[in-house]
């Protein structure tokens, strides 16, 4: 799984990276000026700062939000009761006060990740840029809709919950 980290401060960046090492891969941003990466559907959950130079992370939440539909943390210094309900009201999923705890970072990026990845009546499977939802009949491919016809989305949920495993047609049958 992919996490992506988004702050002006470096050495939160490696500390960061540090922590979540062999749980998830990390790609880091120094900054919302600096450019992202083009694909944020790739991302099982996104962490970032709300100060940072150009561009905040409230306007940063805007702008990614409307590409996708992954867990939003804010990790922010910026800790007034006003700015973590605005964070949260705006469409961020949770918003840690800094200085902050690794442990508690780790246990709420596994608490969004698992409550995303649920695979029961309305909830999303996933799978790296791919979005099914089994009780929609939809499927969604780097953030954009494909349409399908009910035979090839059985076809694609079939697939898709037995990932590996070959499929063939005998035709000496």
């Amino acid at each position: 799984m992919r996490i992506l980290a988004i702050d002006d401060e470096k050495e939160i960046l490696i500390l960061i990276e540090k922590a979540l090492r062999g749980q998830y891969q990390v790609d880091t941003v120094l900054s919302p000026t600096q450019s992202l990466p083009q694909d944020l559907s790739v991302y099982s959950l996104i962490i970032m700062d709300v100060m940072m130079p150009g561009e905040s992370g409230y306007d940063l939440l805007a702008k990614i939000r409307a590409v996708v539909d992954c867990p939003i943390i804010f990790l922010s210094a910026k800790a007034l009761e006003e700015d973590i309900v605005y964070g949260l009201s705006i469409g961020a999923d949770d918003y840690i006060r800094k200085p902050f705890s690794i442990a508690e970072l780790r246990a709420r990026i596994v608490a969004h990740i698992r409550r995303d990845n649920r695979d029961s009546a309305g909830v999303v499977l996933r799978d790296e840029n791919v979005l099914l939802y089994p009780n929609e009949c939809r499927l969604k491919v780097r953030g954009e809709l494909v349409e399908l016809t009910k035979s090839e989305f059985d076809i694609v949920t079939l697939l898709f919950k037995n990932k590996g495993q070959v499929f063939f047609e005998r035709s000496d049958l």
